[in-house]
């Protein structure tokens, strides 16, 4: 019979690494499991990848709205907006205010969107914002919004840099300061640049820092520099940066300082915690510098890790103090009541402002979150913007240390939150005291601080957040806060504490009794469980304890305040918001049977409240979140109805409201992520509508709907290169790749920079298994796979503390070691992969409790080790491949339910039994080929919608099985061949059926071979290499019936001759096929021993005649 170059089973060297003929972008491993489908790739919407549209709104007419007040109604769209941007809706205000009960003329409801939509546009999208676009949009508001860019723009926050780097904006250095030779750029400040250089007459090195000249200084930074030298020049200890000289050069200031060559205690610590007592021994000189100086008058107000050098030993300096202030003088340098420092080290004096409330108390606690961050590797607070880190600062507790750390001494930790008290009489009184407490921790001495006990912590935070209780207001504006970015100053901070104070009375005026405090309190927990399902803390390890926690504590919470069943809708509303709250961290968690526990409660509570409040706007969208959360988690006949539900809710809107028509096109990707669509109709079909939509949208506003557009074509390329169409695929994926790609790459959102480097993956693996892929379709797939390295690359430059950015590069460089593999460039294949390895190495160094890391790192071994066999380096490949096992085969050993570990040890194993059956034969191959095949059969067991370990569980099957079959053990090849066939599509099904025919005729067992090829050969239209496979199956019908003694003659006759005449049909169709090759097909007719039993018939000797020599 004709063989095919690869064994049963195998991928063709022109099939794409990925089952999807369209291919998907991502997916650990490569090739050798005959299949990538992707595990991360832009997550469909609806699945909190491409975001929902504007997500709530206020009723439409005040009759039928059962939430007062145009303070409550101004909650729910500021609510709404800022639910919408982190989910990547980049909705613009109109959209808000065609929903709003209030009238577009409204011009404070105007102020406050626009306000908020310039900060969401900072903070996620990059963007400068300007008074001329919101004139123009708003020309009625004109004269309020220019007052409201004037107080943005006025006393700009200014944080510290010192990068290492000079950034852009630094002039060149001096050619010549008399005196000093200067070398190279240090770092930057707030109020000058700061050279390594030379003192000539004593030949040492300094740190020469100079005034920012022309266009980047001012006399603020004047005022400061000067500040800066007066406050240096009155301390003289080892523990602070000593000052040499002061002068000036061609009118630029300049200060001759102690060149301290150990860089900053920000970069050595670089987001690693340090050992306690290493810790405490850094922290205790400190506070004695501290104390030195404010005994001579100067509080430095600035300190942080990036103005901590370290010498050559390793002993700390404070520097920078630029934003000192000398107490004990009338010095007047500090805008009275300006708030400065650096968010994360501020004490809430600081943020508060105010002439003389910022004394040495703040220095104390800004020595604790040093303290802390030396600790845990991060500072106390630390929120996504300055002002979302400000108002933790002033407003949330701490987390203790040892909630991070279990192993750190108590007494330490007890330091550390003293220094960190909100109320600075509960510090430590002076840095003195604090250096002792220090001393006797590590002299093993008791220390004097004590821990607060819990309920009084309970109590100083009911204190602090008294004010705060009395409406939600105060979370719609913390959530305005939270979320903007770019500069803070005290102008804008105090127009929205203002606003806030009026809103907050409003509502305390509108509402009374234990009602309100119901939805204050329920508003509080679901706006906390927001936060904590975001799916960024998925790719931070350290985040699932704390996950956890806080999702104990919300439910403990919740359950006395359900128990209470308040009849008030936003009390009612808020308890639903709360439990699709606990549901997403739930699914984020892995714990999908109490996710649907939660989705369904919140269900009954939000359907209840629609059916008496049916003109709400916000309760209708949480009702269709609700039921589209639960399909998601169903099989699909029980999803679907909870989806036809959600479109139910949405489709009558949908005509009129473009935030309705963004937010169907949602529910319409989601259903389309799904394979079987719910069972309704085919994914493309819904992704074609979602498209439609959000072409229309995009068209009105291509920058609030560019990602969504985006997400929707790249979720139709999915469900075509499903379908198996590749030209359709690839369309879609260009037009999303175009998308992404517009989006400047220095205003990029991560989400965006994400889903480019899957679609570019995408693309290009589309790209290679294109039927006829021309060189120039190599040449472009080959530059989108090494673009999403460097997209991935990117994403890991911006987060390196993060897992999720380091799988992905690892992941992208494995898709283009498979693209090399598939082209047969075995040399460039090892290249990638070894990349690929590294990157996998290096992120599980990084994270070694990470289970995924470490299947992803055996990944990344084996597939490494599969190229060095191709490249004839058994022993090299052998060694990879141990090493491989010796990573998986714990990880199943302990969690034999892990999916993705059992996947990734069949196919290291399926691997090696290639390599070791090309070496040493197929008999050696065997152990490893059956544990390949039960542990694939695992992985499908445990995961059966996975398209992946279903592929690779045929060919891996499809091996084991020609195996058997090569050694003689027929029947349990067969076994091997009936599992192929159940499982098979019916396209794939006859090779399958053929292969098992020549089995069953090689084993003797001719009468079951006849009924199995009989069918095979009445099928129209085989080609003619299957023509000619199958003929040999007939051939050797007739030679083990011919030999049977137990078959009587007449019968025996007959089977004989049918398949005699059967063969030779069989022939003259392989004949008739111009593909098949006709020298190929002679020698062959000469020579294969299949064909015996009718070589001797005068029919085969006409065939042979007739196609020549």
């Amino acid at each position: 019979m004709a063989t095919p170059e690869d064994p049963p089973g195998s991928p063709p060297p022109e099939a794409p690494p990925n089952p999807d003929p369209a291919g998907q972008g991502r997916g650990p491993g490569g090739p050798g499991r005959a299949d990538r489908e992707p595990s991360a790739g832009p997550p469909p919407r609806g699945e909190g990848g491409a975001g929902d549209p504007p997500s709530s709104s206020a009723g439409e007419g005040a009759s039928r709205n059962p939430f007062g007040g145009a303070a409550w109604n101004l909650t729910l769209l500021l609510d709404a907006q800022s639910v919408d941007w982190q989910r990547g809706v980049r909705a613009p205000v109109e959209a808000y205010l065609r929903r709003g009960e209030d009238e577009p003329g409204d011009g404070e409801l105007i102020l406050n969107l626009v306000y908020h939509e310039v900060l969401l546009r900072r903070r996620i999208n990059g963007e400068e914002p300007t008074l001329e676009e919101y004139a123009a949009r708003f020309p009625h508001l004109a004269d309020e919004l220019r007052e409201q860019f004037a107080l943005d723009a006025a006393l700009p926050f200014e944080e510290t840099e010192t990068s290492g780097l000079p950034p852009a904006g630094v002039p060149p250095a001096p050619a010549d300061v008399p005196g000093y030779e200067i070398f190279e750029v240090l770092g930057r400040g707030g109020t000058g640049v700061v050279y390594r250089a030379r003192q000539r007459s004593l030949n040492r090195p300094v740190a020469l820092k100079m005034i920012l000249d022309g266009s980047h200084s001012g006399a603020r930074q004047a005022g400061r520099f000067r500040a800066e030298a007066e406050a240096i020049a009155r301390l003289q200890h080892p523990g602070i940066v000593q000052i040499h000289e002061v002068g000036e050069h061609e009118g630029r200031p300049f200060l001759a300082l102690e060149y301290v060559p150990g860089g900053t205690l920000d970069r050595a610590l670089g987001g690693t915690p340090l050992p306690a007592d290493r810790a405490a021994a850094l922290a205790e000189p400190l506070a004695l510098a501290v104390e030195h100086a404010h005994g001579r008058g100067v509080v430095h107000r600035d300190l942080k890790p990036a103005n901590v050098l370290l010498t050559a030993a390793g002993e700390p300096k404070i520097a920078d103090f630029g934003l000192a202030r000398i107490v004990a003088g009338d010095s007047n340098q500090t805008d009275s009541g300006a708030m400065v420092g650096t968010p994360s080290y501020m004490a809430p004096e600081q943020v508060d402002g105010g002439p003389g409330r910022v004394g040495p108390a703040a220095d104390i606690y800004a020595l604790g979150a040093i303290l802390y961050e030396a600790l845990t590797g991060r500072p106390p607070f630390r929120g996504e913007s300055p002002v979302e880190t400000l108002l933790q600062v002033r407003g949330a507790d701490v987390v203790p240390p040892r909630r991070l750390r279990p192993d750190l001494p108590r007494d330490l930790e007890t330091i550390c939150l003293k220094c960190l008290e909100k109320d600075p009489r509960r510090r430590y009184a002076t840095a003195r005291a604090l250096a002792d407490d220090l001393r006797a921790f590590r002299d093993g001495r008791p220390i004097v601080a004590r821990p607060v006990p819990a309920w009084e912590r309970a109590w100083l935070w009911a204190r602090r957040q008294r004010g705060a209780a009395a409406g939600l207001a105060l979370g719609a504006l913390a959530l305005l806060a939270l979320l903007a970015g770019g500069v803070v100053h005290n102008l804008v901070l105090s127009r929205l504490n203002a606003k806030l104070e009026r809103t907050n009375r409003e509502l305390i005026d509108a509402r009374a009794g234990a009602e309100e405090n119901a939805r204050d309190a329920l508003a509080a927990i679901s706006q906390l469980l927001v936060r904590v399902a975001d799916e960024r803390l998925a790719g931070v390890p350290e985040a699932e304890p704390v996950r956890r926690e806080l999702l104990r504590d919300a439910i403990d919470r919740l359950g006395p305040l359900q128990r209470r069943s308040p009849s008030d809708p936003g009390a009612r509303l808020e308890m639903g918001r709360a439990h699709l709250g606990i549901a997403a961290i739930h699914a984020a968690l892995g714990e999908y049977a109490r996710s649907r526990e939660q989705f369904r409660e919140a269900i009954g509570i939000l359907e209840g409240l629609l059916a008496g409040h049916g003109a709400s706007a916000p309760i209708r969208d949480e009702v269709a979140r609700a039921h589209l959360g639960l399909a998601d988690l169903l099989p699909p006949a029980e999803g679907r109805p909870h989806f036809l539900r959600a479109v139910e809710l949405w489709e009558p809107a949908a005509e009129s409201d473009p935030a309705a028509r963004g937010r169907l096109a949602a529910a319409y990707l989601s259903v389309a992520s799904s394979k079987d669509g719910f069972g309704i109709a085919p994914g493309a079909s819904y992704c074609e509508k979602a498209v439609a939509m959000l072409e229309g949208l995009f068209r009105d506003a291509p920058e609030a709907y560019r990602s969504d557009l985006a997400r929707a074509h790249h979720n139709l390329g999915l469900a075509e290169g499903r379908a198996g169409r590749v030209a359709g695929a690839i369309e879609h994926y260009r037009r999303a790749e175009g998308l992404w790609r517009a989006i400047p790459a220095d205003r990029r959102p991560d989400v965006d920079q994400e889903a480019l480097a899957t679609c570019q993956n995408a693309l290009g693996l589309a790209l290679q298994a294109r039927p006829g892929a021309t060189e120039a379709d190599l040449k472009e797939a080959e530059g989108l796979l090494r673009e999403a390295v460097g997209s991935d690359r990117e994403l890991v430059r911006r987060h390196p503390r993060l897992v999720k950015p380091r799988i992905g590069l690892a992941q992208a460089w494995s898709n283009l070691g498979s693209f090399y593999w598939f082209a047969r460039r075995w040399r460039e294949a090892e290249e990638a992969y070894a990349s690929a390895l590294r990157a996998a190495e290096e992120a599980a160094r990084d994270f070694p409790e990470n289970r995924g890391l470490q299947v992803l790192l055996a990944h990344g071994h084996g597939d490494l080790a599969d190229a060095r066999s191709k490249l004839g380096r058994i022993d090299e490949a052998r060694a990879g491949f141990g090493r491989a096992l010796a990573i998986v085969e714990p990880i199943v050993a302990a969690s034999p339910g892990d999916s993705g570990a059992q996947k990734c040890l069949g196919v290291v194993l399926l691997n090696e039994a290639n390599t070791v059956a090309a070496v040493s034969g197929s008999a050696a191959a065997l152990p490893s080929r059956e544990r390949s095949v039960r542990a694939l059969e695992a992985a499908h067991r445990l995961a059966p919608g996975d398209g992946e370990a279903a592929y690779i569980l045929r060919g891996s099957r499809s091996n084991l099985a020609g195996t058997l079959a090569a050694l003689g053990r027929h029947d349990e090849a067969l076994v091997q061949f009936d599992a192929l066939i159940r499982d098979a599509d019916e396209a794939a099904r006859p090779p399958l059926m053929l292969q098992r025919a020549l089995l069953l005729a090689r084993a003797g067992r001719h009468a079951e071979a006849l009924a199995a090829a009989r069918p095979l050969a009445d099928r129209p239209g085989p080609d003619g290499e299957s023509s000619y496979n199958l003929a040999c199956a007939f051939g050797l019908i007739a030679a083990s019936a011919g030999k049977d003694p137990s078959l009587p003659s007449p019968r025996k006759d007959d089977v004989v001759a049918e398949c005699r005449r059967r063969a030779l049909s069989l022939l003259d169709r392989a004949a008739a096929d111009d593909k098949f090759p006709r020298k190929e097909l002679l020698d062959l007719l000469a020579n294969d021993a299949d064909l015996d039993a009718i070589r001797a018939t005068p029919e085969f000797a006409a065939l042979r005649k007739r196609l020549g020599p």
